[in-house]
């Protein structure tokens, strides 16, 4: 029995061990695919505890539909206020959570294989779509509610005056406004604190910011 217990811990510390050596590889391949006005140590911090979190919570689920239904009863509760303003964020989350998943579920060197695999590619894709070489300036893509556009656009035109309006294209299926935005003669640190700006915005649904 006692060898039984012990054989569980050690495959349970060996297990979160993973977790936490892993949960660095979203995290690591975030902060060099995005330069530092992109970055979020919120996000960041988020990141790291991700992979963690959710491994321990599927651990300890396993396959008790009991806890399972008690667990969707608990997070009915907690809401999530938090908007994930960048498509980008959303896919780090779900990679964070896959791997959380993978090792909770006891496929550990399946999802340590694809982690590495997944950060190689994640990265050399960032690279070639937003940091080619041969281009010039840097663009904003703000998606906004259509009723929200025209205030929002008052508001963009007395942020910055390198700021100039590309195009404003609406959906009026799905009720949305998409506004591009080129950035010039503008220096690092105020990229820095307009980015902020906006990503505090409750106004904007999702921002997008492309160093070309």
């Amino acid at each position: 029995m006692l060898e039984l217990f012990n054989s569980e811990v050690g495959f349970f510390l060996q297990s979160l061990i993973y977790a936490i050596l892993l949960a660095f590889f979203p995290f690591l391949t975030y902060r060099a695919s995005h330069k530092n006005i992109h970055r979020e140590p919120l996000f960041e911090f988020t990141l790291i505890l991700l992979v963690p979190i959710i491994f321990l919570i599927m651990h300890f689920i396993g396959t008790n539909i009991a806890l399972s239904i008690g667990l969707v009863g608990s997070l009915s509760v907690v809401r999530f206020r938090t908007a994930i303003k960048s498509p980008k964020e959303l896919t780090y989350i779900l990679w964070a959570i896959a791997i959380g998943v993978g090792l909770g579920s006891q496929n550990i060197h399946l999802i340590a294989l694809a982690t590495i695999i997944l950060a190689i590619f994640i990265y050399l894709v960032e690279k070639m779509i937003f940091n080619s070489k041969g281009s010039s300036g840097s663009m904003l893509l703000i998606k906004t509610p259509s009723e929200k556009r025209g205030e929002l656009l008052e508001e963009l035109n007395s942020l910055h005056p390198s700021m100039e309006l590309v195009s404003v294209s609406e959906n009026k299926t799905e009720n949305y406004a998409l506004i591009s935005l080129q950035l010039k003669k503008i220096t690092p640190l105020e990229k820095k604190s307009l980015y902020q700006q906006l990503h505090k915005n409750e106004s904007i649904s999702s921002l997008q910011y492309i160093e070309k």
